[in-house]
C-alpha cells in the first residue's frame, strides 16, 4: 500500500499562542509575554517524516526562518533544523517557575582594605560568611528528561541571543542531541563586545547526576559593556580577556556549583575606573583599582589614578577558584596578590601588596629615608559587593 503523502502551504495566525497551545493539549506557560503568533511555510509529510521549508515564524518581536524536518522512524523522533533568527530573548520563552536567584544574597560586612605599610600594621579581615550562607543557589532538581525523548541536529544563526544579563550578538550555534547527551559542534558570537568561542556538552543520561563540561574563550571584551550589563552604568573602561575549561555534575544548580572543577586565566587591561561596580562580579578588582588609583593620585598630586592591568591564572576545585599569581601593573605602582573566590558562598577573599611608584611624596612618607614599603591590601566580602 503506497505511503500517504501530504504537501501544501500552511499558515497559522493567533493572538494568544499560550491559549492555542492549551487547545492543542500542550501545557505551556512561559516566563514572559510572547505576543501574537504568525507562522507560514511549505509542508510535506510522508509515513514517517514531516518537513517544513520556507519557514517564517514570529512570536511578538521574535522572528525565526529556515527549515525543519522531523523523522519518526527511529528509536526516538529526530529533529533536523537550519534556522536564522533576529533577536531572541530566551528568558521569555522558558517555562515559568518560582523565582530563584542565580546567585546568593550578598554577604556583609566586607570591603576593600588598604593601608600604608608600617611596622606591625596588618589590615583587619572580616570573617568568612557562615556555613548557613550556603544553599542560596537554587536547589530545585534539574529536569532534563525531555532531552531523552528526542534526538536533534540544529543549526542556528541569530542577530542576538539574550539570557538574563548575557547577550551574545552574531550568534552562530550548531548542536547535536543524541540519547540524552547534548553537545555543541559550534558556539561562537560576540559577548560584551568581544569575540567569544565556546564548547558545551551536557550528559543527561543519568536521571540523578547530569554532567556538564564547558570551555570558552573571550577576547578583547569591553569592560564598560560588561559592567553596564550588570549594574546599568559604564563606571569603568578597559578590555577583558578570559578563558576557562570547566566541569560539573549534580542534580541542581547548587550541586553543580558546589562540584565545579576547572582552570583558566583572566586579563583586565587598560582599566580606567571612574565609579563603583557593585552588582558585578568585577566589583572587587575594579574597586581595588579605583582605591589604589585615588591613593596614587593623592600622593602624586594628580587627579585620577591612570590606567592599570590586572592578570592572573586560576584553578577551581569544588566550586572554589584560587589564584596564586594575580598581578597588578599601573603608573601608581605594581603589586601581586593571591586568594580565592568561593562560588557556593558567593564570597571573595584576596590579599596582596603593592609597591608604590617612586616619587618625592612616597619617599617623604618613609621618614627613615629608605624606599617606601609595600602597601598591603585585601578584598573581602560578597563577590559582587565586597
Amino acid at each position: 500500500m503506497p505511503a500517504f503523502v501530504l504537501e501544501g502551504t500552511a499558515t497559522i495566525n493567533h493572538d494568544d499562542p499560550i491559549r492555542l497551545a492549551g487547545a492543542l493539549g500542550v501545557a505551556y506557560r512561559p516566563a514572559g509575554k510572547i505576543g501574537p503568533l504568525a507562522l507560514s511555510g511549505q509542508v510535506k509529510t510522508s509515513a514517517d517524516t514531516v518537513e517544513v521549508t520556507g519557514l517564517k515564524l514570529s512570536a511578538g518581536p521574535a522572528t525565526l526562518a529556515g527549515s525543519v524536518k522531523v523523522a519518526t522512524g527511529g528509536a526516538r523522533p529526530r529533529v533536523s533544523a537550519d534556522l536564522v533568527a533576529g533577536e531572541l530573548v530566551v528568558d521569555s520563552f522558558l517555562p515559568a517557575k518560582k523565582a530563584a536567584a542565580l546567585s546568593p544574597e550578598p554577604f556583609t560586612p566586607g570591603g576593600i582594605i588598604l593601608a600604608q605599610a608600617r611596622q606591625g600594621s596588618t589590615p583587619a579581615r572580616p570573617a568568612p560568611p557562615p556555613a548557613s550562607v550556603r544553599g542560596q543557589w537554587p536547589t530545585e532538581p534539574l529536569d532534563f528528561s525531555a532531552l531523552k525523548e528526542v534526538d536533534a541536529d540544529v543549526k542556528l544563526k541569530a542577530k542576538a541571543l539574550a539570557y538574563d544579563k548575557y547577550r551574545i550578538e552574531d550568534a552562530d550555534i550548531a548542536a547535536r542531541l543524541e540519547a540524552g547527551a547534548l553537545r555543541t559542534e559550534r558556539l561562537a558570537g560576540r559577548l560584551f563586545g568581544g569575540d567569544f568561542q565556546g564548547a558545551l556538552a551536557l550528559n543527561a543520561q543519568s536521571a540523578t547526576v547530569p554532567r556538564l563540561d564547558a570551555s570558552f574563550a573571550l577576547k578583547e571584551g569591553d569592560v564598560a559593556h560588561a559592567v553596564r550589563a550588570f549594574t546599568g552604568e559604564a563606571s569603568a573602561a578597559g578590555r577583558i580577556a578570559m578563558d576557562a575549561k570547566l566541569a560539573a555534575a549534580g542534580g541542581s544548580v547548587a550541586a553543580m556549583v558546589g562540584s565545579l572543577n576547572g582552570s583558566g586565566a583572566v586579563a583586565l587591561t587598560r582599566l580606567d575606573v571612574k565609579g563603583g561596580a557593585r552588582g558585578s562580579a568585577l566589583a572587587g578588582v575594579l574597586d581595588l583599582v579605583k582605591a589604589l588609583g585615588e591613593l596614587g593620585g593623592a600622593l602624586s598630586g594628580r587627579a585620577g589614578g591612570g590606567q592599570a592591568d590586572v592578570t592572573g591564572n586560576f584553578t577551581i576545585e569544588r566550586g572554589i577558584a584560587r589564584s596564586n599569581d594575580l598581578k597588578l601593573a599601573s603608573g601608581f605602582g605594581n603589586g601581586q596578590a593571591r586568594g580565592s573566590v568561593d562560588l557556593p558562598r558567593w564570597h571573595i577573599d584576596v590579599a596582596g601588596e603593592i609597591q608604590l611608584a617612586q616619587n618625592l611624596l612616597t619617599r617623604i612618607l618613609d621618614r627613615s629615608g629608605r624606599d617606601a614599603q609595600p602597601v598591603p591590601f585585601s578584598v573581602v566580602g560578597a563577590l559582587d559587593a565586597p
